[in-house]
């Protein structure tokens, strides 16, 4: 299949069609059979998706795609080369390689490193790109576990376990995963000094550490406040509390803010009014439950024990997160809004408040867009709109 694949007519038609509509090339059908045609046209799907998610790929000619879903649900080149930094060693096992993007990228730290992938098609169009990009990966065909029990120690093994279930359901728990971590984290350890395990973003933290008494850290990673991955790093049991280490990526820099849940607990925090300025945590701090951490951290005053918000009277140029200047603290009523908008239009942010952002924006008559921003949200005296705009 790649080599017809990559005849140059095929490869012709998926540029010509790159960006036109795929049902109707389905629809349309082509010079080839219907079983190629649909995988020509899965191609170009793929492709697509590779602009934003996989550039390198993208900008390579002769690299072949898998399926849709699965180019969904491989990890991003962002994400792939934060990984790429943090990992490094002699020789690196990448249990469940799929398209390969992790491994590539985790390569480039490691003399030796070895995709293996149960999934045949998968595993030949991985072995393919590989020689495309100019790595030096050695591909096997296997399940995780069959090579588990038999694979010589390495110094890390990454694992990105199947998180659907029979029913291709998304699932959360450890124990529905394929492989389930929690019945081979033992040979993991045994096999490796150090195992990086993909988990779904979903995943409760505390439920996590309470699960992996080898658990050393916790990386939620965030691509533009919304978070894409959950990385479990396991080593030796030990009785130091887990590091929970929120990274935030952009693409001109990356923010990193690490804590434990010993410190949130035991973090003391100020409630009060709103002040001068007016700071939204990003995504990942969410995640993490950082919230009396990230005020004790940076002084701030938090509105409410269950409003995620903060204040302060001077400004905080690196906290991760967004930062507004207060510009006024309004009733939640049209006529108090008008009067200082007049147009009514601005970026809606509901926090701990009993309406939705769909129902709010009615009941205010509020157009979306503009620069400033709104927050809908509860402090220690009651309900508030808070009229803002991006701080510099």
């Amino acid at each position: 299949m790649i080599e017809t694949l990559l005849q140059p007519k095929v490869q012709a038609y998926i540029e010509q069609h790159l960006y036109d509509d795929a049902a109707m090339l389905l629809l349309k059908g082509g010079e080839w059979g219907k079983e190629f045609h649909q995988a020509v046209v899965a191609q170009i799907i793929s492709k697509r998706k590779a602009a934003q998610k996989l550039p390198l790929w993208f900008e390579q000619n002769k690299i072949v795609y898998p399926t849709p879903l699965s180019m969904e649900q491989c990890s991003s080149e962002i994400t792939a080369r934060y990984k790429a930094q943090q990992l490094k060693g002699k020789t690196l096992v990448d249990l469940t390689g799929g398209l390969g993007v992790d491994t590539y990228f985790l390569s480039q730290g490691f003399e030796e490193t070895l995709h293996v992938e149960q999934d045949a098609t998968l595993s030949e169009i991985a072995r393919h790109n590989f020689q495309v990009l100019g790595a030096k990966i050695s591909c096997l065909t296997a399940t995780a576990e069959t090579h588990l029990k038999q694979m010589l120690p390495a110094d890390w093994i990454y694992i990105d376990p199947a998180r659907r279930s029979v029913e291709k359901q998304k699932v959360i728990a450890l124990a529905d995963y394929s492989p389930n971590v929690l019945l081979i984290k033992d040979l993991l350890l045994k096999k490796a000094r150090r195992v990086l395990i993909k988990v779904s973003p979903m995943m409760d933290l505390k439920r996590l550490s309470e699960q992996l008494p080898e658990l050393d850290e916790l990386w939620v990673i965030t691509v533009k406040n919304e978070v894409k991955e959950v990385l479990v790093l396991l080593g030796e049991k030990t009785t130091a509390p887990v590091q929970v280490r929120c990274v935030h990526l952009e693409s001109t820099h990356t923010t990193s803010f690490t804590f434990d849940f010993a410190e949130e607990q035991k973090a003391e925090v100020n409630y009060g009014a709103v002040q001068a300025y007016l700071y939204e945590p990003h995504a990942g701090l969410m995640k993490a439950g950082a919230f009396k951490t990230i005020a004790a951290r940076f002084g701030l005053t938090k509105l409410h024990p269950h409003t995620h918000l903060y204040t302060s009277k001077k400004i905080w140029n690196d906290f991760p997160g967004r930062t507004f200047e207060v510009l006024e603290v309004l009733p939640v009523r049209k006529k108090a809004l008008q009067a200082h908008l007049p147009e009514l239009k601005a970026h809606l942010t509901i926090r701990n408040f009993p309406m939705s952002v769909a129902d709010l924006r009615k009941k205010l008559n509020l157009q979306t867009g503009g620069d400033h921003y709104a927050f809908a949200t509860t402090d220690t005296t009651g309900k508030h709109l808070l009229l803002t705009r991006k701080a510099k």
